[in-house]
């Protein structure tokens, strides 16, 4: 059996994903389709929207080497 990647979507990246739910009019699920992504992501990521505003993915706290350049 092999380890699967997760995939890593970005703070933009998710944060655009669920305007797109509140201001385009379009289901969550055609949003995730258009953007490839598993729907259950996109309610998980309104959730967190909901509940914590602007602080919603405040990410790892890990930099990368190249983000201390």
């Amino acid at each position: 059996m092999q380890k699967r990647d997760r995939k890593r979507y970005s703070r933009e990246f998710k944060l655009e994903a669920v305007r797109r739910t509140q201001i385009t009019g379009k289901s969550v699920a055609e949003v995730a389709r258009e953007l490839e992504l598993p729907v259950h992501h996109l309610y998980k990521w309104r959730a967190e929207v909901d509940r914590k505003k602007t602080e919603a993915f405040p990410g790892t706290g890990h930099s990368s080497p190249h983000e201390e350049l």
